[in-house]
C-alpha cells in the first residue's frame, strides 16, 4: 500500500466518524430526555423539589395574575405507586393554589410543527378544579412568558389516566415543552401525575396550532338606574356601591382557561 493510499484510507475512516458524529447528534434532536420519568431523580434547591433529571420545575408564588394569593411552591416527588408503567413524577399542594410546572428544552427544525403530549393523572380534594396541560413555548423562552402556548386543560373526571396534548410552530431552533397545573380553589389536595411524554414533529402544512384561550368572566348583574325626571337617576354614591359590589364579588379566574 503506498502513502498515498493509506493517506486516503485514513481521510474515508476520518469522514465516515465524523458523519456519523453528525449523525448522532441529529438523532438526539427533536427526542426528550427521561420522557417516562423512569430515569434518576435530583433534588433542585430544597428538600421538598426532587425532580426528574432532564427536567426543570418551574412555578409562580405569592400573589399573581395567572395565580392569586395563597399561590405556593408544590412539593415535586417521584412516584411509583400510580404511573402507566416504572415512575411518575407528581407534585401536589395542599390548602394553596398552585401554577406549577416541569420543562425541558428540546433542539428542533426552525419552522416545522410539533406536536407535545403526555399521559397525566389528577386529584382535586375537595374539588379545587385542578386543571393540567402541557404547553410549547416556540421560542424556546420561559414557561411564563407571553409567548407561552398552552394546550387545552383538563380537569375531570379525576383519578384517571387522561392523555393531554399541544401544537405549535417552532420560531427558533429550540423549543420549549413543559406539563403544568393550575387549581381554582385553595383546597386541602391537588396533585398532578405525570408519565409517557415523547414529542414527535407534525408532518405535512394541514398542522393546526393549539391556542389558548383568555379568562372569561361572568357580566355581573348590576341594578340598572332608575327612569323619570331629570335629577332622579344614578348619583355618585350610587355608582360607587355598584363597583364596590361588582369588585368584591368577583373571584379571581386562574389562568389558563
Amino acid at each position: 500500500m503506498t502513502h498515498r493510499q493509506r493517506a486516503l484510507g485514513v481521510w474515508i475512516v476520518c469522514t465516515l466518524c465524523a458523519m456519523l458524529i453528525v449523525a448522532g447528534v441529529t438523532a438526539q434532536s427533536e427526542t426528550l430526555v427521561n420522557g417516562g420519568f423512569d430515569g434518576p431523580f435530583t433534588i433542585r434547591g430544597a428538600g421538598e423539589v426532587v425532580v426528574a433529571e432532564g427536567w426543570d420545575p418551574a412555578w409562580l408564588q405569592g400573589d399573581d395574575r395567572q395565580c392569586r394569593e395563597p399561590c405556593f411552591r408544590p412539593e415535586y416527588k417521584p412516584e411509583e405507586q400510580i404511573a402507566v408503567s416504572g415512575k411518575s413524577q407528581r407534585w401536589f399542594t395542599t390548602f394553596a393554589r398552585q401554577f406549577a410546572a416541569i420543562y425541558q428544552r428540546v433542539n428542533v427544525q426552525q419552522g416545522q410543527w410539533y406536536e407535545f403530549s403526555c399521559d397525566v393523572y389528577n386529584i382535586s380534594e375537595p374539588n379545587g378544579r385542578m386543571e393540567v396541560f402541557v404547553g410549547i413555548n416556540p421560542w424556546g423562552a420561559d414557561v411564563f412568558h407571553r409567548s407561552m402556548v398552552w394546550g387545552k386543560g383538563y380537569v375531570s373526571p379525576y383519578r384517571t389516566w387522561t392523555r393531554v396534548s399541544v401544537v405549535a410552530q417552532a420560531w427558533g431552533d429550540r423549543i420549549t415543552v413543559a406539563c403544568g397545573g393550575n387549581n381554582d380553589w385553595p383546597t386541602q389536595n391537588n396533585a398532578a401525575y405525570w408519565d409517557n411524554c415523547s414529542i414527535r414533529r407534525v408532518e405535512g402544512t394541514g398542522a393546526q396550532p393549539t391556542y389558548t384561550p383568555y379568562p372569561t368572566y361572568t357580566a355581573p348583574a348590576v341594578t340598572p338606574c332608575p327612569t323619570g325626571a331629570p335629577g332622579t337617576g344614578c348619583d355618585y354614591a350610587r355608582i360607587k356601591d355598584d363597583v364596590a359590589t361588582v369588585v368584591a364579588g368577583r373571584e379571581p379566574v386562574a389562568w389558563p382557561r
